[in-house]
């Protein structure tokens, strides 16, 4: 049984979530049922990979997790919503999905009981950390606004999570640049253009974005010698 608390915030009131009980009951399951830790899955003697908020299931079990009415028909419809609203990304295996929950750490991430409150210094030091990203975050928007000639906001609650979730990963200002600039230049006037966006840009395939520009590089620099 799954132990631990989930966060949802107020403003789930106002999305389309809500307006279905059935949706908004299955979203709360993959919030449930994606993984706190990462793991590693055996799956028909495959072993996969299964980050901190992702899930390997099959569309079928997804479709018994939630329950009576759900067919594997109206999962897929489900998905395809989530994902176009850059709520989840999935990507199909051999023989099952492994679900990627976008902005996991809004859900999941760590938090502050009424009993358990930060010291001065805790709290000094997180302020200290909040202004450094909040200039980062403005950062990236304006590189990624002057490159693509779009005009995101960094104040966007949903841009400020996933760009701080990369961050606390590691990622610096410069790893951002990179992903930024050789989309912009693989996807400009395509029809790929549109995912020209910080939820595609930023979301779980950001690592995967710049090794792949990384091992282009190289291969480049091999070619010339």
């Amino acid at each position: 049984m799954s132990t631990g608390w989930i966060k949802l915030h107020r403003e789930i009131k106002d999305h389309w979530i809500w307006e279905k009980d059935e949706y908004f009951k299955a979203f709360v399951t993959i919030i449930i049922e994606c993984n706190h830790t990462d793991q590693t899955v055996l799956i028909d003697g495959e072993l996969l990979d299964c980050k901190r908020g992702q899930k390997i299931y099959s569309l079928s079990t997804w479709a018994k997790t939630f329950g009576k009415h759900w067919s594997i028909q109206r999962v897929r419809t489900f998905f395809a919503l989530l994902s176009r609203d850059a709520i989840i990304e999935v990507e199909g295996l051999r023989k099952t999905t492994r679900l990627s929950l976008v902005n996991y750490e809004t859900y999941q991430g760590e938090q502050q009981t009424a009993n358990t409150q930060p010291t001065r210094s805790q709290q000094q030091l997180k302020n200290v950390k909040n202004e450094k990203n909040k200039y980062t975050v403005e950062q990236i928007i304006d590189f990624l606004n002057s490159t693509c000639r779009t005009s995101y906001k960094s104040s966007t609650k949903k841009t400020i999570d996933i760009i701080a979730l990369r961050l606390k990963e590691g990622f610096t200002f410069d790893d951002f640049k990179t992903v930024i600039a050789k989309k912009h230049s693989a996807w400009d006037k395509t029809e790929f253009a549109k995912y020209l966006r910080p939820e595609t840009l930023f979301g779980n395939k950001f690592e995967g974005y710049l090794n792949e520009l990384k091992e282009k590089t190289q291969d480049s620099t091999m070619k010339v010698f």
